[in-house]
């Protein structure tokens, strides 16, 4: 898509680059900065870090580059850099440790190789973007700072120059020297690698009397044999009763060992070089590797036993062919009337977001002549021209001023110029032409009518003929469509092929929703498999979940939304997820559910491959905060306030989403915000310590305060320091159940008579306000949630209290309680958060029943923040925007200031399956205008509380209701952590 108006794009770009350069007095640029680009081979999406480190003289010294490919090798370049009006520039050279396979890939004669790389830096928002080269190919198109988690209620550091990226070599040592050999692996050669596999047997196999003893191994690396060895482990007090045998996977058996030996002990070493087969090994030549192996030892006596603890194989594949030298990289033009391969369209592509598509690529094109009998569309590198205009005036040598080129390329039937650009979707699948599609795209705002569709379309089609069956016109915006509406007849007349929004995105077999890594056990989570995913899990979910405790990793069989919980939490966790189509039974992912894995999730495509459990770990445990992190509370407020009397600052008392509650009272007009009450952090602590009983066996370590009294705070600290408890994730789940019991029921714990008084006291203010007949909504507000840097979506519950059900408490209490969710004990433990250090608050208000919509919208335009703008996804009825029933989809659709004078465009991204007949959005046109006010309103006050008037990456998210009658409520804002 034509992501700008030259004339804004260029003031755009003045104030990104117009940063001071680097000297004494300058903004200091150094940091860490990270980037994702295609590997050097073209085999997928890989990371890349770049370090700057500031000098006296003004210049930056490049201490790190690193290019990695999973599964791949390591590239590591050193070289200077120096600021020139906030672009970094700086020349890169010498590979170090790189493997012969890249060093071929990057340069044939594998000299050292040099680059460049060329950065545009922004110091008061801590971005960058740029590009990086080596070897005449474009590894990296942009990228932004390192960010490590900041704890509770504090922004994120911009740069850090000291932190160590994830899965990357602190300064001083080299990336093998801290990989593990999963990700450090050795490069595919003309003579392959051998296979080894090993076993230790946990327990061990018993080798009984008369018996067959079997183990079998599984060898997943397809190969050839041209020889084997083995080694075995086999404990036994005569191995002269013993007949050992090796079988591969075809059926083809070996005799290791056939009862010689007397009356020694074991069979311990490697066939054929410590020990002797009786059988020759070189049976296995010309077999495949890849398959079962068996072990079987048989006893043929009685009295001595014994056990097998464990064996391997060694497999050597024959040797293949040379593989051909690589092709020379193709040349990437400035500019082309011709893109003849797959190849030259990425290398004149950059990495863009669209709504409803993160990181495709984009190459723009400019049509010239337009009102002549020759119009000439060209082609765009747009890695060397960001802008129309830029190509127009630098590449073409056109004298038109900015103005006026504006004037003869956008919003007029009397054009001169055709800016767009050409999408490629590579994760759609068509019926017709298979998995991707191209889509010629223009401005949204812009009225493109048929006959200025048609030039470009054609001229696209005849200059991609790799892609010709493949390319689509996309009428990407509310303006577009209704044009191509009104001339349907005559788009198919001009054999235009057009392509709507639902169909492009519901044929989507792949969307990566957060790109990351992670290692962990890969699970499919449904009824075959309910235990509770940990954070050592790498989860499938057939359906979303209505919640979701810390994992390493998410894939989804149906599409999500950037704002469902699951991605929220991805988000703040940093994990990878991704919707996959039939992730459960694909053919790269079933064969290792049950194993540890490490996934990718890149812009074009996911990774899955086999690591070990000793990786995860390390893994895991680099992500984990290295301090415990006490999250703030003020319990010296101790008495219910109103919503209307307290703000931002109240958080301390009352959590973050009580404490904006009142916040946004203050800016929005009366009725748009819930009125109500915030009860205090104070009322659940005084619940915990009041509930006491003496100390009794084995509980002395557990009285913290040596009052010879156990409270519940110091019952949760012996429950979560018993072994089984720590080992065990449904014994930790069963156990934090039967706590939760304990918080909830009257019968088994004692209300404090004070805060008791005053929660009914809360009650009866509120029927006197609201009527006895109003159900009250009782919404957990703890101190570790809704804040910068960390959200905590979806971890605890709000409950509803109506007029039947008594004393307020017994909803309260079921409030308190879900502190202790199963999904919330993991969070707070992989944070190093004490438990008895959070604390919950609750806002009351009125409860909104048969709304006729739901809501969620972020303040800003996610896919482009260089135009303003706000994303948002609404839902009928209470059918949830965050957790979604199975087959659900919202309305989700972008709201941006995209029109000549700044007006607002909506492109909508998807409609919801759950429209009511003969209705085309859930929202009128009129709510959404409102919305748009509100959110207006809200990004400017919150930008100031949270001091980020400065920054471009800052928005809220917000919870909005459309009520039952008609009326838009907010109901909830919180930082959006992105």
């Amino acid at each position: 898509m034509n992501r700008t108006i030259a004339a804004l794009a260029v003031c755009l770009l003045a104030a990104l680059i117009g940063v001071s350069a680097a000297n004494a007095d300058g903004p200091d640029l150094s940091g860490t900065y990270h980037l994702v680009g295609p590997a050097p081979d073209g085999s997928g999406q890989v990371p890349i870090v770049l370090e700057l480190v500031a000098r006296d003289d003004g210049s930056y010294a490049v201490t790190h580059t690193h290019v990695l490919g999973a599964g791949r090798a390591d590239v590591v370049l050193r070289g200077n850099g120096r600021a020139q009006g906030g672009v970094i520039v700086a020349e890169l050279a010498g590979v170090v440790g790189a493997s012969s396979r890249v060093r071929r890939l990057l340069e044939e004669d594998a000299a050292p190789t040099s680059g460049t790389a060329r950065f545009v830096v922004n110091p008061d928002s801590g971005l960058a973007r740029g590009q990086l080269r080596i070897g005449g190919r474009t590894l990296a198109e942009r990228g932004r700072p390192n960010a490590a988690h900041a704890g509770f209620g504090a922004p994120a550091p911009r740069v850090d120059p000291g932190a160590t990226p994830r899965g990357f070599a602190p300064r001083g040592r080299s990336l093998r020297d801290v990989l593990p050999p999963r990700i450090a692996r050795r490069p595919a050669v003309t003579t392959p690698d051998p296979i080894v596999v090993a076993k230790d047997e946990e327990p061990d196999v018993p080798i009984r009397d008369h018996a067959d003893a079997i183990s079998t191994i599984e060898v997943t690396d397809e190969g050839t044999i041209e020889s084997l060895a083995t080694n075995v482990d086999i404990q036994h007090t005569w191995r002269g009763d013993l007949t050992v045998t090796l079988t591969a996977p075809d059926g083809t058996s070996v005799r290791l060992h056939d009862r010689a030996g007397r009356s020694a002990d074991d069979i311990v070493g490697a066939f054929p070089a410590d020990l002797t087969p009786v059988d020759d090994l070189a049976a296995f030549a010309g077999k495949e590797a890849k398959g079962t192996w068996t072990l079987a030892v048989h006893d043929h006596a009685f009295q001595d036993q014994g056990v097998i603890r464990g064996w391997g194989l060694t497999i050597t594949p024959e040797a293949g062919e040379e593989p051909p030298p690589p092709p020379p990289p193709a040349e990437i033009p400035e500019f082309a009337t011709e893109i003849p391969s797959r190849e030259v369209f990425e290398g004149m592509s950059r990495r863009d977001n669209v709504p409803g598509a993160m990181g495709v690529r984009e190459v723009k094109f400019l049509v010239t002549g337009v009102g002549s009998d020759s119009p000439q569309l060209y082609f765009i590198n747009t890695n060397e021209f960001e802008f129309h205009y830029d190509f127009a005036s630098r590449g073409l040598g056109l004298t038109l001023s900015l103005r006026r080129f504006n004037q003869l390329t956008y919003f007029t039937d009397n054009r001169q110029f055709i800016a767009g650009s050409i999408i490629a979707h590579d994760a759609f699948e068509h019926p017709d032409t298979g998995k991707g599609i191209y889509t010629v795209e223009f401005w949204p705002t812009d009225p493109v009518k048929v006959h200025h569709v048609d030039i470009p379309y054609h001229q696209v089609v005849a200059g991609m003929p790799f892609a010709s069956e493949k390319i689509y016109y996309h009428p990407a915006s509310e303006t577009q469509k209704a044009l191509h509406a009104q001339t349907r007849e005559e788009f198919d007349r001009r054999r235009i092929k057009v392509i709507g929004t639902e169909e492009l995105f519901g044929n989507v077999t792949y969307s990566p929703l957060n790109l990351g890594e992670g290692y962990g056990l890969l699970r499919v989570v449904d009824e075959a498999d309910p235990r509770p995913p940990s954070v050592r899990d790498i989860v499938i979910f057939k359906n979303l979940p209505n919640d979701l405790s810390h994992v390493a990793g998410v894939m989804t069989e149906v599409p999500q939304t950037p704002l469902s919980h699951i991605n929220l939490k991805a988000k703040q966790n940093d994990t990878p997820n991704a919707y996959i189509k039939n992730a459960s039974t694909h053919e790269r992912i079933a064969p290792l559910v049950g194993k540890w894995v490490h996934y990718v999730v890149a812009p074009d495509d996911f990774t899955v491959e086999e690591a070990t459990q000793a990786e995860v770990e390390e893994f895991l445990e680099a992500l984990r905060p290295t301090e415990e992190q006490i999250p703030t509370r003020d319990l010296d407020v101790n008495e219910v306030a109103n919503l209307g009397d307290i703000g931002n600052g109240d958080t301390r008392s009352v959590g973050a989403k009580a404490a904006n509650l009142g916040e946004l009272r203050d800016i929005l007009p009366e009725g748009v915000v819930p009125d109500g009450f915030a009860v205090p952090f104070a009322f659940y602590d005084a619940f915990m310590r009041f509930n006491e009983r003496p100390v009794g066996e084995g509980d002395a370590a557990f009285d913290g305060d040596g009052d010879g009294q156990i409270d519940l705070y110091e019952e949760t600290n012996k429950m979560a320091a018993a072994p089984d408890f720590r080992a065990d994730p449904a014994i930790r789940e069963d156990r934090l159940k039967e706590f939760r019991k304990v918080i909830k029921k009257e019968s088994k714990s004692t209300m404090p008579p004070d805060v008791l008084a005053k929660l009914e006291r809360m009650h009866q203010d509120f029927i006197a306000r609201f009527g006895p007949d109003q159900p009250i909504r009782l919404r957990s507000s703890t101190n570790n949630e809704d804040l910068e840097g960390f959200n905590g979506a979806g971890l605890y519950d709000s409950k509803t209290h109506r007029a039947d059900e008594g004393h307020i408490q017994k909803t309260v209490r079921q409030v308190w309680a879900s502190l202790w969710n199963y999904r919330a004990f993991e969070e707070r433990d992989f944070y190093r958060i004490p438990h008895d250090q959070a604390a919950m608050g609750i806002a009351a208000h009125p409860n909104f029943d048969d709304e006729i919509a739901n809501g969620v919208a972020v303040t800003k335009n996610i896919y482009d923040p260089n135009w303003p703008g706000f994303y948002v996804n609404v839902q009928a009825g209470e059918s949830l925007v965050t957790n979604p029933d199975a087959g659900v989809t919202p309305d989700e659709f972008l709201v941006a200031r995209l029109g000549p004078r700044g007006e607002y465009e909506i492109q909508f991204i998807r409609h919801s399956t759950l429209l009511p007949e003969g209705q085309a959005t859930i929202m009128t046109e009129a709510q959404t205008n409102e919305l748009v006010q509100y959110m207006e309103r809200i990004q400017s006050h919150f930008a100031r509380v949270y001091d980020r008037e400065n920054d471009p990456t800052f928005a809220m998210d917000i919870e909005f209701k459309v009520t039952v009658d008609n009326r838009l409520v907010i109901k909830q804002a919180r930082p959006w952590i992105d």
